[in-house]
């Protein structure tokens, strides 16, 4: 963890000696992890009925694409941290997922009357690492069993993401943002482990991210 803030910290100082005239954000929201298998099929049994919810903090850094000030492009480059996490109360387990992702996205604003920026939408490609993906459960009397599924599952760490959203500008100070990250890469198909089966080896297990977040400009 302490990693992951310093690398944030240190992205977030090189950013800001840059540019004075770009823009800079941190983002806090509601983050929600959702699994998806093309073949409808084939999700790692253990997370199947579970609900994954959790919060996320992102900086972004914007720069204008062209010289004009009041040009609707700009571009985006950042780090965003996702904290997942779910719950099995039938059979007291856990599942808690922490991610690290560095986005490029490009941004369209749309200006009202009076040229004042009223909302903008962006999309653009991401790399996610999982840092850590831990399940824990706790039979009764019982110590607690904690699996690593990167490990124990042949669930790959790396993701290439594209994503997309709208922003609705608030004030000069603050945004509204959704964002929907689709991921690119089969979970199950970079590493094997025990459970990685013969069959389950067919199957494509994809994680996409939802993000509703409350943009502060610094």
């Amino acid at each position: 963890m302490k990693r992951i803030v310093l690398f944030m910290v240190s992205l977030a100082a090189m950013l800001c000696a840059h540019d004075a005239c770009a823009q800079r954000f941190i983002d806090l929201g509601y983050a929600k992890q959702i699994y998806r298998s093309p073949q409808g099929v084939g999700l790692i049994p253990i997370l199947e009925d579970m609900n994954y919810n959790g919060a996320s903090v992102a900086f972004r850094y914007e720069m204008l694409i062209g010289k004009a000030p009041d040009s609707p492009f700009t571009m985006q480059v950042g780090a965003k941290y996702d904290f997942h996490h779910a719950a099995d109360k039938e059979v007291n387990a856990k599942h808690t997922e922490h991610y690290v992702s560095l986005p490029i996205l490009f941004n369209y604003y749309i200006r009202n009357r009076a040229s004042r920026k009223i909302m903008y939408l962006f999309a653009g490609p991401s790399i996610t690492l999982d840092l850590s993906s831990k399940y824990r459960q706790q039979e009764k009397k019982q110590p607690a069993v904690v699996k690593d599924m990167l490990d124990s599952y042949g669930y790959t760490n790396i993701d290439v993401m594209a994503g997309l959203g709208v922003g609705f500008v608030l004030n000069p100070k603050y945004d509204l943002r959704l964002s929907y990250n689709f991921g690119l890469t089969n979970r199950r198909g970079m590493t094997d482990g025990p459970f990685h089966t013969t069959v389950t080896r067919l199957m494509r297990l994809h994680t996409d991210l939802l993000n509703i977040g409350l943009v502060y400009k610094l």
